[in-house]
């Protein structure tokens, strides 16, 4: 079993730097996070640094393993591979819902 997925480490020709990974936290609940640097999070916020973090319960945990297999960090990874929102956005469709989303916008 992996022990995160990343969505996306890359950096734009404008030097913004984006970062997103799926990993399971100490209690075994999944955690997506989320942390952008530079000059376009700056166009878009009006300020450099972005970053976030979904966390789903244990239950919601367990309802995903269910509905996409017990090796979650790998299904998420063949199903979802490039995008956190696609997989937010199937958690929501199938009655899961989302996580608790912490976030935080500045420099």
């Amino acid at each position: 079993m992996p022990d995160q997925h990343v969505f996306e480490n890359a950096i734009d020709d404008d030097g913004t730097r984006r970062h997103s990974a799926a990993h399971l936290n100490d209690a075994g609940a999944l955690v997506i996070t989320t942390h952008d640097l530079g000059p376009g999070v700056q166009e878009f916020f009006g300020t450099s640094e972005y970053e976030a973090t979904e966390t789903f319960t244990a239950d919601q945990t367990a309802q995903l393993r269910e509905a996409l297999g017990d090796d979650l960090i790998a299904a998420i990874a063949q199903r979802f591979p490039d995008s956190p929102l696609d997989f937010a956005k199937h958690a929501e469709a199938v009655g899961i819902g989302r996580g608790r989303i912490w976030n935080r916008i500045g420099d």
